[in-house]
């Protein structure tokens, strides 16, 4: 655990330092850029609230982030990110040769050094977060590997021509997504949406109505006039109860239409002759 007391402190909670004294490294380098071990008492610490918002909190475990199971693009970004705000900030040390801002012994060094302000500070902060909140995670495709096999066991002659074209280009993106080893959840969640609706507005072609057409054209044309009533309004019943909106799915159904127009047909009874003239004929031979 942390050390209580001073007392306790050994060299295994002792933090390594990189000290650097601009002044004694222009009398001797090597006693002003040293390396050293600083003492810390850990019972002062006190938990820095917010550290989302500190920079350099925020570096630092944005540089404890691990490619893992993050895509190459948004992993990318985020090493960017954390380059770009390193180069900003190595900025902020002073440089090693001091300016003086005067001459002889009344001479003082000046410290050429940058600070970021508050809002400096926040606008990287705030870029930092951006980019570690943009890191997006390889997709699961179990999903998208059931809705191309879905789409790959459909029958295409039942579609229309319009409706497979939209389908086909839903189809191969979500292919190119399936052997994409680096996409990312939202590219393989919209994959398959975009499949699974191409699917669902897959358009059937109409059922095919030649049967129904040539059971209509069998129909007499003077057929109130030579049928019995009954028998030519059960041919009309027929012919009306037709449903044309059926789709190639359901052409049993449109022969079904057929097959009733034809049977109304064959039961159709036909009126007797009028036999008037030739009686009359008839009765004026000697």
């Amino acid at each position: 655990g942390l050390p209580a007391s001073p007392e306790e402190f050994t060299q295994e909670h002792a933090a390594a330092v990189h000290v650097f004294v601009p002044v004694m490294f222009d009398i001797s380098p090597s006693s002003g850029d040293q390396y050293a071990r600083m003492m810390v008492d850990w019972t002062t610490l006190e938990k820095i609230e917010n550290p989302e918002n500190v920079l350099n909190y925020r570096l630092y475990s944005a540089m404890q982030i691990t490619e893992a199971n993050y895509t190459s693009e948004s992993y990318g970004a985020l090493q960017d990110t954390i380059a770009e705000i390193q180069t900003a900030m190595s900025n902020v040390w002073p440089q090693q040769h001091l300016s003086m801002n005067g001459t002889g012994f009344q001479a003082q060094p000046v410290l050429d050094m940058k600070q970021f302000n508050a809002s400096e500070e926040a606008e990287l902060t705030g870029k930092l977060n951006d980019t570690v909140s943009a890191l997006e995670e390889r997709g699961d495709k179990s999903e998208l590997n059931a809705v191309i096999e879905k789409a790959n066991s459909i029958d295409r002659t039942l579609y229309t021509q319009e409706s497979l074209s939209n389908f086909d280009d839903a189809l191969k993106a979500a292919v190119s997504v399936q052997n994409n080893n680096d996409a990312g959840v939202s590219a393989v969640s919209k994959a398959v949406n975009t499949l699974d609706s191409a699917i669902a507005d897959l358009k059937y072609l109409p059922a095919d109505y030649g049967k129904v057409q040539a059971a209509i054209h069998a129909i007499p044309d003077d057929l109130f006039s030579i049928c019995a009533p009954e028998t030519a309004q059960a041919v009309i019943t027929a012919r009306d109860a037709v449903d044309w909106t059926l789709n190639i799915t359901e052409q049993s159904k449109a022969d079904a239409y057929a097959d009733a127009i034809l049977n109304a047909i064959d039961k159709l009874e036909y009126l007797g002759a009028d036999y008037a003239e030739v009686a009359a004929a008839i009765s004026k031979i000697p």
